[in-house]
């Protein structure tokens, strides 16, 4: 296996300069209204930038400065973009970052911990964490199992990741075994330059990330078939479409993940669709997500999610305010053809809009025909 994306040596300048050039260019898009920095203290040559624009209109996107040699290594994707409407529900998206004004007008996403009670707001955290369980983290322990390649910096971010995740298992009420595990990630970042073994421990640490996650796991389903807002029955049932397959199931047997006879089963199968097992807890979001059943993003979890509602029925104002900014971010996606990436939405897209019109209309057509 080749070790690729290698930290390289940079200081805070750097990074300083990246920043002020991307201000300075946004500075002269009339289209922008606010640039936002995203994400906590910076590694220099580890660490990426996030950078959030926000967009009054949806006509001129940043023209951006060519790269150099360094900008690219620390500039290393886009940036993250929002319409002004949109971007008041930030943090239903990511609850746990950290936002700071670089240019603009501040224009204060909604403060979920302030808007709702602590009961809807752990709700809102534990969903956010089953989001992010499904879209990244549980894939992680097998991303570079069979590959050529192995890239350094991304893992050491994959990992920094799980950092926050168990921030949001402590704010639950959860304690964990896992400290030491963090701790040796955070050492591996601050000390990197000064470490024989970096690389080794790199794949070290990489290799209890099954345990660690499947932990995650088994704690977070632990708080939700604990939690009370909602009385439930959770059920075998599955979601399926083009890039995942995703079955929760009932009695879900903890004990016999290590052994592979069920839980996280290797992911990429066929087609490159991720073939996952969750704890049927898990499906709460799911249900939650097919809520709104006159929005466009839930119509698509219904026709392709199994799951009946046994119990008290999923109606809350933060349910009403999660799945109306998931729908929102959905739409918006689709209208300009990706320009606002929306984060995690299961692979679906404005094609997948299209198809499902055309499978009611196909199947309005057949129901006339029966009759």
């Amino acid at each position: 296996m080749k070790f690729c994306n290698l930290p390289f040596k940079a200081d805070r300048s750097d990074y300083q300069n990246v920043v002020d050039t991307i201000v300075q260019y946004a500075k002269r898009n009339r289209s922008i209204l606010s640039v936002y920095l995203m994400g906590g203290e910076w590694y220099p040559g580890i660490s990426d930038l996030d950078i959030v624009l926000v967009y009054k209109d949806e006509n001129e996107p940043l023209d951006f400065p060519k790269k150099n040699d360094k900008t690219e290594k620390i500039f290393t994707h886009r940036c993250l973009s929002f319409h002004k409407d949109d971007f008041k529900n930030f943090f239903f998206f990511y609850p746990t970052s950290n936002i700071r004004l670089l240019f603009g007008e501040d224009l204060n996403p909604i403060n979920l911990k302030e808007k709702y009670s602590n009961k809807e707001y752990k709700m809102l955290l534990a969903l956010n964490l089953i989001d992010y369980l499904i879209h990244k983290m549980a894939i992680l322990p097998f991303k570079y199992k069979g590959s050529k390649n192995f890239d350094v910096r991304q893992r050491i971010a994959e990992l920094k990741s799980l950092s926050y995740d168990f921030e949001i298992i402590e704010y639950l009420g959860f304690e964990h075994s896992h400290k030491d595990f963090l701790d040796k990630i955070k050492e591996l970042r601050l000390n990197w330059f000064n470490l024989n073994r970096n690389l080794e421990i790199l794949k070290e640490l990489s290799q209890e990330t099954e345990s660690v996650i499947f932990n995650l796991l088994e704690l977070i389903s632990d708080y939700l078939y604990r939690q009370d807002l909602f009385q439930i029955e959770f059920n075998d049932c599955k979601f399926v479409n083009r890039d995942f397959k995703i079955k929760f199931i009932k009695n879900y047997e903890f004990s016999t993940f290590k052994r592979n006879k069920i839980g996280l089963r290797l992911p990429i199968i066929k087609g490159g669709r991720i073939n996952l097992n969750f704890p049927a807890s898990s499906s709460i979001l799911f249900f939650i997500w097919k809520s709104n059943k006159n929005t466009n993003f839930s119509k698509l979890i219904n026709n392709r999610f199994s799951g009946v509602v046994s119990g008290k029925q999923l109606t809350s104002n933060f349910i009403d305010d999660y799945t109306n900014a998931k729908n929102l971010i959905f739409d918006r996606f689709v209208k300009t053809n990706g320009f606002y990436r929306a984060p995690f939405l299961l692979g679906f897209s404005g094609f997948d809009l299209k198809h499902n019109k055309l499978s009611l209309i196909i199947s309005l057509i057949l129901s006339i025909l029966r009759q």
